[in-house]
Formats: C-alpha cells, sequence, structure tokens
C-alpha cells in the first residue's frame, strides 16, 4: 500500500490555502492551491460539482517531478537567504 504525504500552508493574506501531497510509490509532488472566501452560490456549486466529478477540490495545480522538487526547494533558500541578507543591511 502506498502512503500519502499532505502538508498544508496557510498564505499569509489569509485567503488562500496550498497543499503539498506526494505518494510513496510515485516521483511526483503536487502543489495545490485553494482560494478561501465568500462565493455566490453558482461559484459554490460548481467547485462542489468539479470536487465530486475528479475527487481534486483545488482551482490552480502543479505537478512537478524530483528534479523541479529539488529546483524549486534550493530557489526557495535563495530566495529566504537574500531576503534575510537584506533586513539585516
Amino acid at each position: 500500500m502506498k502512503d500519502k504525504y499532505s502538508i498544508h500552508y496557510d498564505c499569509s493574506c489569509q485567503g488562500c490555502v496550498a497543499r503539498l501531497t506526494a505518494w510513496s510509490d510515485e516521483p511526483l509532488v503536487y502543489l495545490s492551491i485553494l482560494k478561501l472566501g465568500k462565493y455566490s452560490f453558482w461559484n459554490r456549486f460548481r467547485h462542489a460539482w468539479k470536487s465530486l466529478v475528479t475527487g481534486d477540490p483545488y482551482e490552480d495545480q502543479v505537478v512537478l517531478d524530483l528534479e523541479q522538487v529539488q529546483k524549486l526547494a534550493e530557489d526557495l533558500q535563495d530566495i529566504k537567504y537574500e531576503i534575510n541578507k537584506n533586513i539585516d543591511n
């Protein structure tokens, strides 16, 4: 049986949630973004229907292979370093 790994990140704007999902037997990582907020009845219905039909409640999804995941991790570390360097000056 494959293990599922899922991590949620709350957006600083408090209007979105990001989720990283991976399975132990698959060399891909899924980055999904869900927008939070108040929607009209029809938008909620459309979203619910999409979730029921596809099984995926997320509006945006990016699929990354392991090489892209490594590059993303390195880029995030570089950005963090640059921000911290600028804050310290």
